[in-house]
């Protein structure tokens, strides 16, 4: 809950946030807290029905595609999911799946689709999408963002390694 915390703060509450320039590392958070957030999820996903009867009033979003500043903008429009400023005890917030690719801000979009899953568990649905698929993900830029963005700054012991290798090739 405090990984989730931490990023709904930081992406969707602070209105000074503005989206990294595309192919920057991505370093709110780091392995250990995706694994956290993601098993999180995923241990709430399981317990809900293959058919979610989500109760009314509802907010519905969808194809977002790895735009975190237009889904800010539709928050901001709209109202967001969140009990500060926003209108989580009202509204059920409903997300119909394409959150990645194309966009240059997936990890952005997914860090904090989960982040109010977590948050919120029983007014936050995540309904998969066809682009969260590995052969869509790696056409159309989601896995290259992947390893792009999560890539770890090499360590010193890594580069020596690597120095070493390309003086014997």
């Amino acid at each position: 809950l405090e990984i989730a915390h931490k990023v709904i703060g930081h992406l969707l509450l602070d209105d000074s946030y503005k989206p990294p320039p595309p192919r920057t590392a991505f370093t709110l958070l780091d392995g250990p807290d995706w694994l956290s957030l993601i098993k999180c999820v995923q241990s709430l996903v399981q317990k809900e029905a293959c058919c979610v009867d989500v109760p009314v009033p509802a907010k519905v979003f969808g194809d977002i595609h790895g735009q975190i500043t237009e889904l800010r903008a539709l928050f901001s429009a709209y109202g967001s999911p969140n009990h500060r400023t926003g209108d989580i005890n009202g509204f059920q917030y409903v997300f119909t799946g394409d959150f990645v690719d194309r966009g240059p801000h997936s990890l952005e979009v997914l860090a904090l689709l989960l982040s109010l899953k977590v948050a919120y568990p029983t007014s936050v649905f995540l309904i998969r999408g066809n682009h969260e698929d590995r052969a869509l993900n790696e056409f159309y830029g989601f896995c290259d963002e992947c390893t792009t963005r999560l890539r770890a700054p090499p360590s010193p012991r890594r580069k020596r390694a690597e120095r070493s290798q390309a003086g014997s090739d």
